[in-house]
């Protein structure tokens, strides 16, 4: 498993449709404009953690990819640009 940035920095990981749904919900009510929100997040995990919740046998390797990978990366593959603009 690759990990964008240092494996020990913890980060608080959204599921993007989850999060979508929390920001549509109130856009969709006049009451909530003009309001500040603040969506709930899980809490915070490093690299290591998060492999080892998704580890399935207990043996995935995790390795932390450079920012300078991911870019040169994201000349070749569309999807690594949208890691790119979010990279920590």
């Amino acid at each position: 498993m690759f990990w964008p940035g240092r494996l020990d920095q913890p980060h608080a990981l959204h599921y993007l449709p989850d999060l979508a749904w929390a920001l549509v919900m109130p856009a969709d009510s006049e009451a909530s404009w003009g309001r500040a929100w603040n969506l709930p997040s899980p809490e915070p995990l490093t690299g290591r953690q998060y492999a080892a919740a998704a580890a399935l046998d207990g043996r995935t390797r995790v390795s932390a990819v450079p920012k300078l990978a991911l870019r040169t990366g994201s000349l070749f593959e569309t999807q690594e640009r949208d890691v790119t603009e979010i990279f920590w």
